[in-house]
Formats: structure tokens, C-alpha cells, sequence
């Protein structure tokens, strides 16, 4: 019985640790956004440690479903995570095929087991795997890849737990995909729904759309422009009565909102008043359908409307002068023929040409100006004619009826319709017509009344003025160019950019296929040198130097006269020169505009065409005289300037040299009278402390023979006497005695450490080493550090900095001692106080820190001597690094810093050693200095 129940106990855990195993899946934080890694990572490790095993990987096929690869394998027992390991498909059908038709692979010994015997060898034998549990991943119906559960060393038995478990893994890396999928889609529906309201944002038309409630959902910004909202966003919520229309205009709108809604059929052009925002009263052709979800329900309603005022308007006037004019004729009926024959009188005699057609765009009559441009000899000829039975062309006549018909069908007039007509007489005239329904007393169009002016001569004059505008605006096009031309190139004094910018400038304007120039290098022999070009692209490149290979042609002399050479065909050239540049070259058209610099240097700017022949214009060529009489002043600005340029740069060189020599010279001597005093300072303290030293052996072998003689009288004489014994008492004889002793041996202690000071600052001094002479660089660096053994110590609440030293075995070094010990001092006092700054920083920030210099010192291929310096301070700012080494430059606050200690360093190391002197620094990690010299100097050989 207790078995049975330790064993029902185990089981209980075992459910109890599953059902958490199956709590921690479906709570991975990456499977709500779909992260495939981190949802695979944490799944291995929650199954790992659930069913105690030592390997859970999860694999994934890949797309031709050849190969399986590893997303993400867990091996528990080293608490390690490793992707990439792949598997083909075709070394192990066996396994595959029953992944693919088997719930799961449960396999208590992998070597007995028929589905994974194939992995013996290669895989389980390797790895020490004893029993598998592999479930496949199935994502929307399809195998897409396994969870692999694997016990080393000994078999194991799989329960149903386990099993559930890792088909569960299965089930959550399926809906990881699956969320990714939908994260895909909603990032696509996102970017949809953006470009769609671009979209409606940039149509013209007002549109707008509600819920079946007659609220507002959304619309678009030509609408929130007329309802006078900021943004599209703001129409949300509101209702017509909400906006700037009227009460009246709200009602009417939710009148027909609400009756499309019910009767779910759609309505267009919907002629209705709208107060705009601004209090525009306008006039607006709406249309609106019923919204319908999948199921056919109507949710809402879509609006459109366009802004017909200025068309309402004209048809409200046509309309009262159509009203007017039935009122008349009903009430003058009998006068009918009269007046008739009047309007047909007054017709005739009226400029323009009148007409009219039914319905049917047959013509019912004319005036006598239409008569006589279609070939008729009375306006009764007209009648029952089409446009096609008239000389106008076909095109013509097409064209006329299509609007025509226009006006019919939509009832509106057409106004101003610029057309081209071909009259009777041969004449091709151009038309101003205006085209307006006729109706009948019960307001049905019954044909159409058209009238037109004859504007030809008008057009033929506004044609003139456009010629003559295009004149004028190629002229000003040219001025600009020049203009342009001239302030991109006094925007750069570099000529190189000038010729550049020229080139293609021209090219760009001119359309010449191509553009180059070249500069003339007499001598023998002599030669073109063409520098820059700009060309169609397919035509090959000329940049390059070529031969003059026209030096019996007076080419060079005429251009060196300055004469503008122009060619409208070199083909037929009478001249040899210009008939070879057609011939070798292929150019059929060309001007050459020669340009002399104040070296009198001659440069040539030549424009080509090489497809067809052009006729340079005298306004062409006007412009390239003023584009080259602008490049020859900007040349000549460059010639100057880089002439300047040149001589600043070797006058900033020199104040440089000389700025760098009087700092060093400064340096040099406060370096000198800086040893001086050292080395005086320590003469005269090691004087004194010399006789005390000296006389320190003396003094304590005096003291133990006094001490001596006491205990010997202690034994000649136990009883001295009452008056010696209260002394003995009163100057506590035994204490005396033992801290006598310790007193000398205390002062021994301190002359040792003064006269070892005396020799660190005499060392670093090295006034009589000033010389160039071999030197131990440990010995500098070790005197250094003695210096500045009271910044190293620990102070307040920092601790003492650590100095780490990783000597190599260096041999003396051919050096000036006193100057490399500047050096390191520069270098180590620096290190001390970015440590000194970083522990400022980590104490607000209440981090732990300790301060660490690291010195190393080696030889590199037997000749180059290496010091490098690092400490764990606060760091270089990447910025500041390059300006690292300039004088005057510091990182540090004002008041704290010269700017000349890595400056003189640099040149110590560099000027005067022939080495270099190198940073590397991470801001917030650390910086290392690095200083290499030769191990001879080059004086020295």
C-alpha cells in the first residue's frame, strides 16, 4: 500500500508538471506577434526541462520538401541552444514517410524501432540518443515540419503525457505561423487601406460614406474642405446637423439617405443646394448608393457629389430666357409668320452664323451667314441636311455631332467650343460655338440651337503672339541659362567643377549630341587633351589625349586668334581640315569656341551633332559666345584662386611648423627647468637623509648595547633600591625597552622609502640622460609610477586603481630616457583621471566599479619596440579622437587641461623617436594607447 501510494504521488507530480509544461507553452510571449525564434527557443526548454531529457529540437522542412533544417535544438545538460543542422529527406524515407502519416514517431529504443533505425550510424550512435518522441507540425493541412524529443544513455518509456505534450509543442509552433501569416496580412490590409485613402484624397469629388444611423463614418478631403474640418478624421461621429449646411439641406439629405437605405436601390445626380463652409452657398450633383456587407444586409450608405454651381447658374439663366421666350410666343401665336419672317430678317443680318437641328441632329434651319459657309444657296436649302451632306470633313462632322449629342442627353449647354471648320469655299476657319437644348412647352428637349463666331483671324493672331511668346521665351530661356550657368559656377572655384557643370549644363539646354573640351598642349608633337564631356550615351567617349592630327590645317591658329569656328556641314566642307573630322570622327555639325587663360593656355569648347546635320542659329551661337565669355571668367577665377590656395596652404604650413616648434620649444624648456628643480629638490633632501641613513646602523647598535647593560645590571643587581625602582616604574622600563627597537627599525623603514623616492625622481628627471642613448624602458616606466603612486592609492570612497603590468623581455632601447618619461606620464596621468571620471559617473549611476591600468610591453619582429597603456575609464567620444593629437585640444573641462600634453607626446614619439603614437577608445568602455619606436635609433645606425 505505500508503495502504491508513493507511486500514485509520482504520478501526481508528473501531471502536475506537465500541465505547467502546457501553461508555460500557450504563455510564450512570442506567440502573439508571431516570433517563430523566440516561440522555438522557449518551447525547446520548456519541454526539455518537463520531461527531463537532454535534446529537444524543432526542424522545419524546407520549401521543395527535400530537406529538413533545424530552427532551434536544446541540449539541457550544457544549457545550449544551435541552429542550422540539416537532414535530406531522401537519406531516411523510412522516417519520413511515417512522420507523414502517423500522429507521432514514439520510439523507446531508436535502435529496435523500425521507423529510425535509418539514423543509427550517422546520427543516434554520434549524439548517445537511447529513445525519441518526434510529433509532426502540421500548419493548414500540411506537414511543414517536427518536434524531436531525445533521452541519452538509457531508453525510456513514453507516456501519454509525454505524448500530449509534444504534440502540443506541434500544435503551438502551428500557430505561430499561423499568427504570422495574419501579421503578414493585417501589414498588407494597413498599407492598403493607407493607399486607398491617398487615393480617394486625391479624387476630385467630394466623397463620403455613413452607418445605417445616418452618422458619419469617413470621407475625403475635398469633402472636409467643404464642411470645414481639418482632417478626414474629424468627420467621424458627426451628423448633417453637425455641419455648416443648413437645417432645411440636413433634412433634405437624410430624407434621401433614409430612402435608398429602405429601398436598398441607388440614386444618381441628385441636383441640391449645399451651404459650404466660408458660407459658400453652392450647387452640387450628388449620387449615393446603399453599402451591403456579404451577407446582402445594407449597413450604410456611400456618397458622391461634384460642384455644379457655375453650371447651375448658367442653366438657371437659360432657363428663364427659354421661359420668357415660350411666355412669348405662346401669347403671340397669331403673329407667328410675322415674326417669323422678322427673325429670319434679323438672322440674316447677324454676324455670326445661327442654327438649329432636331433631335435626330437633322438641321430644321440656318441664317444666312451658316447658308453661305455650307454651300447653300438660302437657309431653306438646310433643311432635312446633316453634317455629313456639308463640305465640313468627317473628322469635322464627327465630331460636331458627338456634342451634340452631349448637350441633348444631359440637357446642359455647351459654351465656347473652339472648333476648326471646313467651308464651302475651300476656306479652313476656326469656330467659338455655343450649343443649347431646345424644349418644347412641356420641357422635353426637342432638338438643339447652336450659334458660332468666326475666330480666325483671332486665332491666326493669338498664334502670331504665341510665336512670338516662344521667341521671346527661348531668348529668356537663354538668359536664364546664362545666368544659371554663371551662379553655379561661381559657387565653385574649383575648376574641375566649373568644366564639369559648363559641359553638362550646355549639353542639357542645347540638345547637341555632344559637348566636351579640351585643352591644347603645344610642343612636338603637339596635342589635344580632352577633359571633359557630356554626350549621348550611345555614342562612344572621347576623354583622353590624342595627336594633333590637324597640324597642317591653321586649326590651332585661328582658335589661338579666338575666332568662334562654325560648321553647319562638315561633309561638304570646302575645307580639308573640317571634311577629316566628318571622316574620322563621324561629326556632321559643329562649333569650336576657343577660350585663352592667363597662362595663355589655350581651352576649346566644342558642341556636336553626329545623327543628323544642324543649322546653328544666330541666337544659338549669341548664346554660346556668352556661355564661353562666362567660362573664360570663371577659368580665370580658378586659375587665381588655386594660385592663392596653393600659396595659403604652404603659408599655413609654415605657421604650423612654426606654432608646433615654439610649443615644443616652450615644453622643452619647462620640461628642463621642471628637472632641474626635481633633481635639486631631491639633492638637498638626500643630504640629511643620507647622515640619518648613515648613522641609523650606529644608533641601533648603541641602543642594543645600552639595552644590553640594563639587563645585565637587572641580573648583577635584582634590588637596586626603592628610588630606581619607582623610575624603573615611572618610564615603564619593559615598554621602553621593546618600542625603542621598533622605533628605529620604523625610521630604517622611512629613509629606505625617501631615498628610494629621491631615486625614482631622479630617474624620471634624467637630466644627466638627456642626450640620445640606450635606456631600460621599465625602469622609466617604474620611476613613473612611483611619481604617481599617491593618485593611484585609494581616496575617500574610491578604490586604489590596479596597475597591471605584462612586461616582455625588452633589451635597452636607444632613446631619449627623459623625454619617453614625459611621455608616460602624460599618458598615465590621463588614464588616472578617465578611471577617476568613471567612478564619479558609476557612483551616481550607484554601479560597482574598480579602476584598472594595464601596461604591456613587447618586441615586434626584433626591431620595433611596443608600450601600450589601457585603462577601463570613461572613454573617448569617437568624434574627438581624430583632433586627438592637436595642439591646444582637450576633452577636458575648462581650467583642467592645456591641450598640449598629447600634443608634445606625438611629437616626442614621432618627431624625435621615429615611431607613432595611436588611440583606440569606446566611450563608456575604456582607452589604449599605444606607442611604438624603433628598438635602434635611426641616429644610432
Amino acid at each position: 500500500m505505500k508503495f502504491q501510494g508513493f507511486a500514485e504521488i509520482q504520478q501526481q507530480e508528473l501531471f502536475l508538471r506537465h500541465n505547467q509544461g502546457l501553461s508555460q507553452l500557450i504563455t510564450i510571449p512570442g506567440l502573439q506577434n508571431g516570433d517563430l525564434i523566440q516561440v522555438c527557443t522557449r518551447a525547446t526548454e520548456i519541454v526539455a526541462a518537463t520531461l527531463e531529457v537532454e535534446r529537444v529540437g524543432i526542424w522545419f522542412y524546407n520549401r521543395a520538401k527535400t530537406s529538413i533544417r533545424c530552427c532551434d535544438l536544446y541540449e539541457s545538460n550544457l544549457d545550449r541552444h544551435s541552429q542550422g543542422t540539416e537532414l535530406s529527406v531522401a537519406s531516411y524515407p523510412i522516417y519520413f514517410q511515417a512522420l507523414a502519416t502517423e500522429q507521432a514517431i514514439i520510439a523507446d529504443d531508436v535502435n529496435n524501432h523500425p521507423s529510425t533505425q535509418e539514423f543509427r550510424e550517422d546520427y543516434f550512435q554520434p549524439q548517445n540518443i537511447a529513445s525519441t518522441l518526434d510529433a509532426p507540425i502540421i500548419h493548414q493541412g500540411e506537414l511543414v515540419g517536427v518536434v524531436c524529443t531525445e533521452k541519452l544513455a538509457t531508453p525510456r518509456q513514453w507516456q501519454s503525457q509525454d505524448l500530449n505534450l509534444v504534440i502540443s509543442v506541434g500544435l503551438v509552433v502551428s500557430l505561430c505561423l499561423e499568427t504570422q501569416s495574419r501579421m503578414s496580412v493585417l501589414n498588407k490590409l494597413r498599407d492598403s487601406q493607407q493607399m486607398l485613402q491617398l487615393v480617394i484624397d486625391n479624387i476630385p469629388q467630394a466623397i463620403f460614406w455613413k452607418d445605417k444611423n445616418l452618422v458619419y463614418q469617413g470621407c475625403n478631403q475635398t469633402f472636409a474642405l467643404d464642411a470645414g474640418l481639418k482632417s478626414v478624421a474629424e468627420i467621424v461621429g458627426k451628423t448633417d446637423y453637425d455641419l455648416p449646411w443648413t437645417k432645411a439641406e440636413a433634412d433634405c439629405y437624410r430624407e434621401n439617405d433614409r430612402r435608398i437605405i429602405s429601398t436598398k436601390i441607388p440614386e444618381y445626380h441628385i441636383i441640391e443646394p449645399q451651404l459650404q463652409a466660408g458660407n459658400k452657398q453652392a450647387w452640387v450633383d450628388t449620387s449615393k448608393i446603399p453599402l451591403n456587407n456579404r451577407e446582402g444586409e445594407v449597413i450604410g450608405i456611400l456618397g458622391t457629389y461634384e460642384d455644379i454651381t457655375e453650371r447651375k447658374q448658367a442653366e438657371e439663366n437659360l432657363q428663364k430666357n427659354n421661359q420668357k421666350l415660350e411666355q412669348r410666343v405662346a401669347e403671340r401665336t397669331q403673329e407667328l409668320s410675322r415674326i417669323n419672317q422678322l427673325l429670319q430678317l434679323v438672322m440674316d443680318n447677324i454676324p455670326q452664323a445661327i442654327f438649329w437641328k432636331d433631335t435626330n441632329l437633322v438641321y430644321q434651319g440656318c441664317n444666312q451667314s451658316f447658308a453661305i459657309d455650307a454651300g447653300c444657296q438660302s437657309p431653306a436649302e438646310i433643311v432635312g441636311k446633316t453634317d455629313y451632306d456639308l463640305p465640313w470633313k468627317k473628322e469635322e462632322t464627327e465630331f460636331y455631332q458627338r456634342c451634340d449629342r452631349r448637350a441633348i442627353e444631359s440637357n446642359t449647354p455647351l459654351y465656347h467650343i473652339i472648333e476648326c471648320q471646313t467651308q464651302a469655299d475651300g476656306k479652313q476657319a476656326w469656330l467659338d460655338t455655343n450649343k443649347v437644348p431646345l424644349h418644347n412647352e412641356k420641357g422635353e428637349v426637342i432638338g438643339i440651337l447652336g450659334t458660332y463666331e468666326d475666330i480666325t483671324e483671332r486665332q491666326q493672331a493669338e498664334l502670331a503672339l504665341q510665336q512670338s511668346q516662344a521667341r521671346l521665351q527661348t531668348k529668356a530661356q537663354q538668359e536664364e541659362l546664362l545666368n544659371q550657368l554663371s551662379h553655379q559656377i561661381r559657387q565653385s572655384l574649383d575648376l574641375e567643377q566649373i568644366l564639369t557643370t559648363a559641359v553638362q549644363e550646355i549639353y542639357k539646354q542645347l540638345g547637341v549630341d555632344r559637348c566636351i573640351f579640351s585643352w591644347f598642349h603645344p610642343g612636338n608633337p603637339a596635342s589635344w587633351e580632352v577633359v571633359k564631356e557630356a554626350k549621348k550615351p550611345e555614342l562612344p567617349s572621347f576623354i583622353g589625349e590624342y595627336p594633333d592630327s590637324l597640324e597642317n590645317f591653321n586649326l590651332v591658329e585661328r582658335l589661338l586668334q579666338l575666332e568662334v569656328i562654325r560648321e553647319d556641314n562638315l561633309a561638304a566642307s570646302s575645307e580639308t581640315g573640317f571634311r577629316l573630322l566628318y571622316e574620322e570622327w563621324g561629326c556632321r555639325s559643329v562649333i569650336l569656341l576657343p577660350i585663352k587663360t592667363i597662362e595663355e593656355d589655350l581651352g576649346v569648347l566644342s558642341f556636336g551633332n553626329y545623327q543628323n546635320q544642324r543649322n546653328w542659329t544666330e541666337g544659338e551661337i549669341e548664346l554660346m559666345l556668352g556661355v564661353r565669355d562666362r567660362l573664360a571668367i570663371a577659368i580665370k577665377q580658378a586659375k587665381l584662386y588655386n594660385r592663392a590656395k596653393e600659396r595659403a596652404v604652404q603659408l599655413e604650413k609654415a605657421l604650423s611648423e612654426l606654432s608646433r616648434k615654439k610649443l615644443q620649444l616652450v615644453q622643452a624648456e619647462k620640461m628642463s627647468s621642471l628637472g632641474q628643480m626635481v633633481a635639486g629638490l631631491a639633492h638637498e633632501i638626500n643630504n640629511p637623509v643620507s647622515f640619518i641613513h648613515g648613522n641609523l646602523t650606529h644608533l641601533s647598535g648603541y641602543t642594543q648595547d645600552l639595552l644590553d647593560l640594563v639587563a645585565l645590571y637587572e641580573q648583577k643587581f635584582p634590588h637596586p633600591g626603592e628610588d630606581i625602582e619607582l623610575k624603573i616604574e615611572e618610564i615603564d622600563l619593559e615598554f621602553l625597552r621593546e618600542d625603542l627597537l621598533n622605533i628605529v627599525d620604523s625610521i630604517q623603514v622611512g629613509t629606505d622609502r625617501i631615498c628610494e623616492i629621491i631615486r625614482s625622481l631622479r630617474t624620471f628627471s634624467r637630466l644627466d640622460e638627456a642626450e640620445l642613448k640606450p635606456a631600460d624602458i621599465h625602469e622609466g616606466l617604474s620611476s613613473t609610477l612611483l611619481i604617481l603612486q599617491h593618485r593611484l592609492k585609494a581616496h575617500g570612497s574610491r578604490p586604489k586603481i590596479e596597475v597591471i603590468k605584462e612586461y616582455g623581455k625588452l633589451p635597452l632601447v636607444d632613446c631619449y630616457p627623459g623625454a619617453l618619461n614625459q611621455v608616460f606620464m602624460n599618458l598615465l596621468a590621463n588614464a588616472i583621471e578617465a578611471i577617476e571620471e568613471a567612478f564619479t559617473n558609476s557612483e551616481l549611476s550607484g554601479n560597482s566599479y574598480r579602476g584598472t591600468i594595464r601596461i604591456r610591453s613587447e618586441v615586434i619582429d626584433r626591431k620595433i619596440v611596443k608600450i601600450t597603456i589601457a585603462d577601463n575609464g570613461s572613454g573617448i567620444s569617437p568624434e574627438a579622437i581624430p583632433q586627438l593629437f592637436d595642439p591646444f585640444f582637450t576633452t577636458k573641462p575648462i581650467g583642467k587641461g592645456t591641450g598640449l600634453g598629447l600634443s608634445i607626446s606625438h611629437s616626442i614619439i614621432v618627431d624625435r623617436h621615429g615611431g607613432s603614437l595611436t588611440c583606440k577608445s569606446n566611450l563608456g568602455v575604456g582607452t589604449e594607447f599605444i606607442v611604438q619606436i624603433p628598438l635602434r635609433h635611426p641616429e644610432c645606425t
